[in-house]
């Protein structure tokens, strides 16, 4: 099952921590202090015709979640069930993460495992290019980034031992986007 918005033509396929708060921005013209609320995705079995998403590099986006699902103040959902916790420490967060079933909640799964094999993917680090290429196949307007990340680099955070763990279980998504595993 897939969570999307639809358009005349096109599919924006959902991929949290991924410039999704500014894509469902673009899409809907509403801000980001109402679009969670507002723009509810649509759930679908299969995804057909052209479609797009964003995918951000793994570790990035996993320090990004921890982050913003873990370390601020706001309630938590799909992560209680795997032993995450608000406030836990990046090294525990990390290990719940990478020993999660794989129908866990979308913020902490693959992102290979929740977008269409066929979907066209930009990548966050290359946003302001990739979504030209969006603009021009769908006729979206411009990307304003409403919501961006103030944590530090992945490298800071994650130690050589914790890089490993999310390499090994976010594998499908280095070897599908191509993305480097430097240790």
């Amino acid at each position: 099952m897939y969570r999307v918005f639809q358009g005349e033509g096109w599919t924006y396929v959902v991929n949290p921590k991924a410039a999704s708060t500014s894509i469902k921005c673009a899409i809907t013209g509403l801000n980001e202090s109402v679009v969670h609320l507002r723009a509810k995705a649509e759930r679908v079995v299969r995804v057909e015709g052209y479609s797009f998403s964003f995918v951000r590099h793994p570790w990035t986006r996993l320090v990004s979640t921890w982050a913003d699902k873990v370390l601020r103040d706001k309630p938590q959902w799909g992560f209680p069930e795997v032993g995450i916790t608000q406030y836990m420490e990046l090294a525990d967060f990390v290990e719940k993460v990478c020993a999660a079933p794989r129908q866990c909640d979308c913020h902490i799964r693959p992102q290979a495992w929740h977008i269409p094999v066929d979907t066209w993917c930009g990548r966050v680090e290359n946003i302001e290019l990739d979504w030209e290429r969006v603009m021009l196949r769908t006729g979206l307007p411009r990307l304003e980034r409403c919501k961006t990340s103030d944590h530090r680099p992945p490298f800071e955070y994650l130690t050589r031992d914790l890089r490993a763990m999310v390499s090994k279980r976010f594998a499908d998504d280095f070897k599908r986007w191509k993305y480097e595993w430097p240790m």
